[in-house]
């Protein structure tokens, strides 16, 4: 048995979250057998739902589309998703890069990370396992 190495594709669970790595697409979640079935209806019903999703955005790309009006970014808002992502410490000048978590709302907000999207690496988004419960 050989293991595949696949940087920031998983999905893992602990008592009160999920974690996803953002270089899944929406369509590769639902068809990850290990992915929490109330997840899977939620990309169902309200991130792919979108007429302009078709399943094969990268989830880290997604966070970034997601419209601040619609339904999707609600829903972002009330499973208290949190964004784990690497940026560079100074736009100005290059001096190194640090890792930051902000919640769904912060990340979105911030004015520098929508300017240097391309030096902005996504890592993981985290979601409550309670804020999911709320989901039918």
């Amino acid at each position: 048995m050989t293991t595949e190495y696949r940087p920031h594709r998983y999905v893992m669970q602990d008592i009160t979250h999920v974690y996803v790595g953002c270089k899944f697409t929406l369509q590769d979640v639902l068809n990850f057998e290990d992915a929490p079935f109330k997840l899977k209806s939620v990309i169902r019903k309200f991130f792919l739902n979108d007429a302009s999703q078709k399943g094969d955005t990268l989830l880290a790309d997604y966070l970034f589309e997601v419209d601040p009006d619609s339904e999707a970014y609600d829903v972002l808002c009330r499973m208290k998703a949190k964004v784990k992502f690497t940026a560079p410490k100074s736009y100005v000048e290059d001096k190194g890069y640090k890792n930051e978590t902000l919640s769904y709302q912060e990340f979105r907000k911030r004015q520098e990370l929508k300017e240097h999207i391309e030096q902005v690496y996504v890592e993981e988004i985290c979601l409550s396992k309670l804020g999911l419960a709320a989901f039918g």
